[in-house]
């Protein structure tokens, strides 16, 4: 491991707060909280704002954040990494995969990740992450369809769960359920015969967040967690980091998991696919 989570994390907040893109006398209205997921299978990058290394040698299934920041628009650009990281991107000799300027709200949660699109380039996505309460006794699951793979349906008992249907490469959705473990599984939307068993434990008073990431075909798809917990009461966040839940190692046939809730993220994914998922 190049960089370990912390170190990594720890330089991006040093950077972030040499730049400028903290404020501190903001309220909570004019900022939000936002973690960075990396959801590329096999690529470790680097990963610049506004022109300023922040993240040198981020893995991939890794979760960084989350970073106080206030409104705004941020230029990030992800590099496959490199063994001597300039500290400007204006200083690298190779081409950023992913160049894109999202603004980022006030007042909001946001997971903000890099996958892989349905045909396979990368790509940036960014949800907002849902902290509103939630009933004494339930979960909330949110599914986020990151993965180069078609839709899906997620089933369980023979039969596809109720808001958890149709979901695409880009989609989210977000059920509420009572605590307990589910033997749930990936279908081809439309159908019932489980392709790939997925079972999710959703706990009392916490937002479950899957990510369906990686290349179906490519076999490399897999799913990582994030969770946000006490949310029976005041909602407060805890990034829960990765998890496989699901072998990488998967029929070539299976589609996989979706996610939605884009924010208008104008995307270039660049020109360099082959060489910075496969390097």
């Amino acid at each position: 491991m190049r960089t370990s989570r912390f170190r990594a994390l720890l330089a991006l907040l040093t950077t972030l707060a040499t730049i400028g893109l903290f404020a501190p006398g903001a309220s909570a209205q004019d900022t939000s909280d936002v973690f960075v997921v990396h959801g590329i299978p096999g690529v470790t990058v680097d990963v610049y704002v506004d022109g300023d290394l922040t993240l040198e040698g981020f893995e991939p299934e890794a979760i960084a954040g989350p970073l106080s920041l206030p409104a705004a628009d941020y230029r990030i650009q992800i590099f496959a990494a490199s063994d001597d990281a300039p500290a400007s991107a204006e200083d690298r000799t190779d081409d950023a995969v992913i160049d894109v300027t999202p603004a980022v709200p006030g007042g909001a949660n946001l997971s903000v990740v890099a996958h892989l699109d349905a045909d396979g380039a990368p790509t940036l996505g960014a949800f907002v992450n849902d902290l509103d309460t939630i009933d004494a006794g339930e979960g909330r699951v949110t599914v986020r369809h990151t993965a180069a793979a078609p839709a899906v349906d997620i089933v369980a008992g023979g039969a596809a769960v109720d808001g958890l249907t149709g979901l695409a490469n880009g989609g989210e959705a977000v059920v509420a359920l009572p605590a307990d473990a589910y033997p749930t599984g990936l279908a081809a939307a439309g159908t019932t015969e489980v392709l790939v068993d997925a079972p999710i434990t959703i706990a009392e008073g916490t937002n479950l967040v899957v990510y369906a990431i990686g290349d179906l075909a490519g076999g490399s798809f897999t799913l990582i967690t994030q969770s946000f917990d006490g949310l029976h009461s005041a909602p407060a966040q805890v990034n829960a980091g990765t998890s496989g839940l699901l072998d990488p190692a998967g029929p070539s046939s299976v589609p996989a998991l979706v996610t939605a809730g884009v924010l208008g993220v104008a995307v270039v994914a660049g020109t360099a696919r082959a060489s910075f998922v496969r390097r």
